[in-house]
């Protein structure tokens, strides 16, 4: 048996709600829960992914969005290993491009980007 439970992030987090949590055995089970199958209605929706941390994530927009859905107690076969994603961003010269996730060393709230390189930039947003 396996266990699904809903990530809230911690600024949406009241202490006096439990995040949601399921059980179940194959894939089918998960991708047919409330909380998870939300996700897959959305129209840029692309695909689930899982994160080397059991998180399952929803990944939208071509890989430029994504988010966290939940925590997975073990991994699940026939959801792809999560890549990191993709930025949208402009470097230093003005020039537009796709950044891979596993290229950039973070990003902040403010849209500033910074790769593994040492190139810096700003994030653009793609919605």
């Amino acid at each position: 048996m396996n266990k699904f439970t809903q990530y809230i992030p911690g600024f949406a987090r009241d202490d006096r709600d439990e995040p949601f949590s399921a059980e179940f055995e194959a894939l089918e089970e998960l991708l047919n829960i409330p909380h998870v199958k939300r996700w897959s209605k959305d129209r840029d929706f692309n695909y689930y992914a899982l994160s080397d941390k059991h998180y399952l994530m929803a990944v939208l927009n071509d890989g430029f969005e994504w988010w966290v859905v939940g925590r997975i107690e073990h991994p699940v076969d026939g959801i792809v290993e999560w890549d990191g994603g993709k930025y949208l961003m402009v470097d230093r010269l003005g020039m537009r491009r796709a950044v891979a996730g596993k290229d950039v060393k973070w990003s902040d709230s403010t849209g500033r980007i910074v790769l593994k390189s040492g190139e810096e930039g700003r994030r653009i947003n793609v919605r």
